[in-house]
């Protein structure tokens, strides 16, 4: 039942209705704890973390990721995973509240457990485009080039269309780099 609820909770996500979505994320969870259905509780908050946080619901939404975390009882694939998932989306909280510090060691975590086991493409690539961001916005341009670079590595190994979408939105990201770059430049020499 609480896979049923969960692939429910993915469905109204995916057609746009919203609250829905976080109704059916909400009942997996609760349903998945009541059965010790552990990674199944992960899963399910993680997805409920990740719609409440695109609501600008961070407060319940970084709670959230931190049930997901607390249901988290292994090192297997799935669960390594669902880990280095929820600490991206906790950075992502973070970030969007302006608590740099936190967003920043919350990525660095997935960086380290892609050091340790190699993460999906995707995992690790968001958590890469996010630190050039906090890095890009202290003027730190040649650390936030690395980072990009490094996320576009990362979405090449996605299929074609995926990666092309990603790796846009990323380049735009560049783009804004060297802008910045040029900016700073031209104050120097001025």
């Amino acid at each position: 039942m609480a896979d049923t609820e969960y692939l429910l909770a993915q469905y109204y996500k995916r057609t746009q209705k919203i609250d829905s979505a976080l109704v059916y994320f909400e009942s997996s969870a609760k349903r998945a704890e009541q059965e010790n259905y552990n990674i199944g509780a992960a899963i399910a908050y993680n997805g409920l973390c990740r719609n409440l946080y695109l609501l600008a619901k961070y407060e319940d939404a970084e709670s959230a990721c931190k049930k997901a975390l607390e249901n988290i009882k292994s090192e297997s694939d799935i669960e390594y995973m669902t880990k280095a998932d929820t600490y991206t989306a906790l950075g992502t909280i973070y970030s969007r509240q302006d608590l740099i510090e936190k967003a920043q060691e919350n990525f660095l975590k997935v960086d380290s457990m892609h050091f340790l086991r190699p993460l999906r493409p995707d995992v690790i690539a968001a958590a890469y485009q996010n630190l050039g961001g906090i890095h890009l916005k202290f003027d730190d341009v040649t650390l936030a080039e690395s980072y990009y670079k490094k996320a576009n590595d990362q979405f090449k190994k996605l299929p074609v269309a995926a990666a092309e979408f990603y790796m846009s939105s990323n380049n735009v990201e560049l783009g804004k780099l060297f802008l910045q770059r040029e900016s700073l430049i031209r104050q120097i020499v001025y």
